[in-house]
């Protein structure tokens, strides 16, 4: 896993996060599949290191994800965070409780299951589109964002009252002593 997050960060770099991420997923899945299904511990240990890597860059992309949209960064990442915890809490005591009924290796193809499932969930974690320099940004419902256009009111408001900005300077307090 630590040879994933440091690879990880140029890969998402040069591909972006779905590409690496869907191949995340399908290496998790066949790691997992190998572990599940070897006949024996060294090609098993194999299907670990595949898992691992997988397993990697998952939760980390999907929190900085969550935090793309500033105006809802809070809520997302807190239910990226929840959803995590949730997942630490309740995943060992659910495999745990499988492998009791139908065997550790058996048990682990819940944990397939729903990391093919994430795989399939990896075009919700693309990029936001980046902004087209025609000085307003839209964020996801389209909407343009007000604060670009309020700040430009804001200056034009107060250089009218002011002056040009070098007849503010010498109107400053500090430069007044």
């Amino acid at each position: 896993m630590t040879v994933g997050r440091i690879v990880g960060a140029g890969l998402l770099d040069r591909f972006g996060r779905v590409p690496v991420l869907l191949s995340s997923a399908v290496s998790a899945v066949v790691g997992l599949a190998i572990v599940i299904f070897a006949p024996g511990a060294e090609i098993a240990l194999v299907g670990v290191v595949f898992w691992g890597l997988g397993a990697s860059l998952g939760f980390p992309v999907g929190m900085s994800a969550a935090a793309d949209d500033p105006k809802n960064a809070a809520a997302t990442v807190s239910a990226v965070a929840a959803i995590g915890y949730l997942a630490f809490l309740v995943g060992p005591p659910a495999i745990g409780f499988l492998a009791d009924h139908f065997g550790l290796l058996n048990a682990l193809i819940a944990v397939l299951v729903l990391v093919a499932l994430a795989g399939f969930a990896t075009p919700a974690v693309r990029e936001p589109k980046p902004d087209t320099g025609t000085g307003s940004r839209t964020n996801a419902n389209n909407d343009t964002d007000t604060r670009t256009n309020a700040n430009s009111r804001a200056n034009t408001d107060t250089s009218s009252r002011t002056g040009t900005q070098s007849e503010r300077v010498e109107e400053s307090p500090i430069t007044k002593r």
